[in-house]
């Protein structure tokens, strides 16, 4: 009879465990249901920051390809700029080198001028008669 008491006691005690283990997974399981709401809440508002974020990544990420698109037309227009000054330094160069030779080739033409106007100047006076 007192093998039988032990094994009953043994298994009361066993059974008041499982009890104990039951009413605290039930505690849990409760927990769990109060914070169900708040946690749905959060998740709802982390789900809505996510959305906006990656809008604005988006957002972000279209500007930067813009303002890629634009820096590489400034690049090209600073490249044609600086292209065209130099076309325009040698046009300069070729403009000035004209200048040059025109001012020399005038310079020749006023010497032949005033040689002219000497022996003109001569010559009117023999066909005058009033030769030296």
């Amino acid at each position: 009879m007192h093998a039988k008491i032990r094994v009953l006691e043994a298994k009361r005690a066993d059974d008041a465990r499982h009890i104990r283990e039951l009413e605290t997974r039930l505690t849990d399981a409760e927990s769990f249901v109060a914070l169900r709401p708040k946690l749905q809440a959060k998740l709802q508002s982390l789900q809505s920051e996510l959305i906006a974020t990656k809008r604005a990544l988006a957002d972000a990420e279209q500007l930067a390809s813009l303002g890629e698109t634009r820096g590489m037309d400034s690049q090209e227009q600073l490249e044609m700029a600086m292209l065209d000054k130099e076309v325009a330094e040698e046009r300069a160069e070729l403009a000035e080198q004209e200048l040059e030779e025109v001012k020399e080739r005038l310079a020749h033409v006023e010497v032949e001028l005033g040689v002219m106007k000497e022996d003109g100047g001569e010559y009117y006076a023999l066909s005058m008669g009033f030769g030296s």
